[in-house]
């Protein structure tokens, strides 16, 4: 078993109890947004921390913001985002993923690979944020 998959399963809504919007969160950076209903399909950080998520479902036909759009909405101070929702902060986030990495014992090897899988997808949507992505690479 890779360090990824072995993180995978630890991680899972099976072994690991945490919230719902976490775990969805865990499931998008890992690659399984179905240990959520909703999963989620995007997820997004604004350069002053903000993690930004869209759900799976059907969009929003008047809804047609990718990531960069969604985020510069926000930091142009919109406030009605259909479809998309604040799902905290990078700095809580950080915390999280510490608090998990801590709790199911993984291995320097299985958290570099949380690490790695994290900053990968989040960089895949936009990952603006120099501390979060710090963080992730140095977890």
């Amino acid at each position: 078993m890779t360090a990824i998959e072995s993180v995978v399963e630890k991680l899972s809504p099976r072994k690991l109890r945490v919230s719902p919007r976490f775990h969805a969160i865990l499931g998008f950076l890992l690659g399984h947004p179905e240990w959520t209903s909703p999963g989620l399909l995007t997820l997004s950080v604004t350069s002053d921390g903000f993690l930004i998520g869209r759900p799976q479902g059907p969009p929003d036909p008047n809804d047609a913001k990718t990531p960069r759009e969604l985020i510069a909405a926000v930091l142009a101070g919109a406030r009605d985002l259909p479809h998309e929702e604040m799902m905290g902060s990078a700095e809580d986030l950080l915390t999280n993923l510490k608090g998990v990495a801590g709790a199911v014992d993984l291995t320097p090897d299985e958290r570099k690979a949380l690490g790695g899988a994290a900053l990968a997808k989040l960089e895949d949507h936009g990952l603006w944020h120099q501390p979060l992505r710090a963080g992730l690479a140095a977890l």
